[in-house]
């Protein structure tokens, strides 16, 4: 079963931002609610790289 809150964190953990993982600070915010994740970015973010880390979080919790 998916556990939204986890991949929250899971995302506020290895989202790049300005090369460097972790440190979001005010550039990007991801907030969680029961059953949605948003992610808004002040500076150009792929959905791509999005999908790549959802892939990974599914992969690494033995969703996918």
């Amino acid at each position: 079963v998916f556990n939204t809150s986890n991949f929250a964190e899971f995302l506020r953990a290895r989202i790049k931002s300005a090369g460097r993982t972790g440190r979001l600070g005010e550039v990007v915010k991801v907030t969680s609610d029961d059953k949605r994740i948003t992610v808004k970015a002040e500076t150009s973010f792929s959905k791509r790289y999005l999908k790549y880390l959802t892939k990974k979080y599914l992969k690494k919790n033995s969703l996918r």
